[in-house]
């Protein structure tokens, strides 16, 4: 068993340094001394946290980049965007400096995203309404997805998606 996890770890560092070559890896989500999951970097004066799966340098800047499973059709998924967007911010705090830009790599492509005063502005907000939800000032966005609302992480803090109200999920327009 050892000797499988030792094959995929360095399989998995071939690759990634293929996609990385003329980088410099400053953070890895996972370590690859030890096969332990990296610390999550923090960003105390934001109130956030995150794992980005690559914090890079490339010609002197500081890149993010988050590696999906997946692949995508058109734009990149917005849910990704803002992933990578609080990890942009956490980024630049934790490091002092402030990504220009950042990249999802999907399976069948790689896009770059801008870390534009837009998209920061996008992840401070939601940031906010998050801390509203989690200190109780606020209700979590309603939804008709019942999927959605029993994966939710704030359930137990909802009137609407605990488990003690009718009809999980589903609210009255």
């Amino acid at each position: 068993m050892y000797v499988l996890a030792l094959l995929a770890l360095v399989a998995g560092v071939v690759v990634d340094s293929a996609f990385h070559r003329g980088s410099h890896i400053l953070y890895s989500d996972a370590d690859h001394r030890t096969l332990r999951p990296a610390r999550a970097l923090r960003a105390p004066r934001l109130g956030l946290l995150a794992k980005p799966d690559y914090v890079l340098r490339e010609d002197g800047e500081l890149v993010v980049e988050e590696v999906k499973s997946g692949w995508v059709r058109g734009a990149p998924y917005s849910h990704h965007v803002i992933q990578l967007g609080v990890e942009m911010l956490v980024v630049e705090e934790a490091f002092r400096r402030r990504p220009p830009r950042g990249r999802l790599r999907y399976r069948n492509r790689t896009i770059a995203i801008a870390n534009t005063e837009g998209l920061r502005q996008q992840v401070l907000e939601m940031a906010d309404r998050y801390r509203a939800v989690a200190d109780g000032q606020q209700s979590p966005m309603p939804t008709r997805d019942v999927a959605k609302c029993r994966k939710c992480p704030v359930q137990a803090l909802c009137p609407i998606g605990s488990a003690n109200a009718p009809g999980v999920g589903h609210h009255a327009d």
